[in-house]
């Protein structure tokens, strides 16, 4: 596909389309999926459970600058990828792939997508992970208290 074929495809569905899906560690994927107002959500799941991976967001100013970072983040060019169907293969739950994950988000080993005007990382104990306001095997307590104190907080980003 081509820049023109994936705009093309932004534009005429309403839902987010699946341009890159990878294995990143394990059960884990990295999948990319773009919408319309320059919009990029960068998942980590192994859809395996309903608890949810992390996702963050993020918003660019044009189309090229998000193609180019999805490029740089893919280590391609566009045109090598293609449109997928959300079907995910069948995999087991690996809890040790998510206890490394967690320790990356939390020491920033985890690459991200470059050059947005801005992102975005809704859910608390990812946020959390990613802030260093939590430690990836935080109490109970202790990630009571980020909710507690996430409350009055804004979002992460650039």
């Amino acid at each position: 596909m081509d820049r023109s074929e994936l705009k093309k495809y932004i534009n005429l569905g309403k839902l987010p389309i699946t341009v890159f899906r990878k294995q990143f560690r394990g059960s884990i994927d990295a999948i990319i999926r773009v919408t319309k107002g320059y919009c990029v959500f960068l998942d980590y799941d192994d859809d395996c459970d309903d608890e949810g991976g992390l996702r963050v967001t993020f918003h660019y100013d044009s189309f090229d600058e998000m193609v180019d970072s999805i490029e740089k983040y893919v280590n391609g060019d566009i045109e090598l990828y293609k449109i997928y169907l959300d079907e995910p293969e069948e995999k087991s739950f690996n809890d040790n792939d998510w206890k490394m994950f967690q320790d990356d988000v939390y020491n920033h080993r985890l690459v991200l997508l470059e050059n947005s005007s801005s992102f975005f990382i809704g859910d608390l104990y990812w946020r959390g992970l990613y802030l260093n306001e939590i430690t990836p095997f935080c109490s109970d307590d202790e990630f009571k208290k980020w909710i507690k104190k996430a409350n009055d907080y804004d979002d992460v980003g650039d």
